[in-house]
């Protein structure tokens, strides 16, 4: 990490910056659609079976819910942004189908 820390941050912002316009000039060359989320959107802390909203500390690695919903803290994070994306596109009007999004296995912790 630089000492400036302006600097710092222009470096990983362009970084950021430069994976995005790849990402979305690779969808685009595929024929799929590409939609932020919103960085704000509490997807560590929203429960992805029920979306119950629960305060959870970080050192806590396990995701457990009162509805009886239990995933590693990122898997469940991961499903909520997956989750949103999906609305966003459909409130987009862009109806998207089981071949437009890549499906990788997982199971609950």
């Amino acid at each position: 990490m630089l000492k400036n820390r302006k600097l710092s941050k222009a470096i990983s912002d362009a970084s950021w910056y430069s994976f995005i316009t790849k990402l979305e000039y690779k969808l685009s060359w595929q024929g799929k659609c590409f939609k932020k989320v919103d960085r704000f959107y509490a997807s560590t802390k929203t429960c992805n079976a029920c979306g119950t909203l629960q305060e959870t500390p970080l050192n806590k690695r396990i995701y457990s819910c009162s509805c009886g919903w239990k995933a590693s803290r990122d898997t469940n994070a991961a499903l909520n942004i997956k989750k949103q994306g999906i609305e966003k596109l459909k409130a987009a009007g862009y109806t998207p189908d089981h071949n437009d999004m890549i499906w990788y296995p997982w199971r609950p912790v």
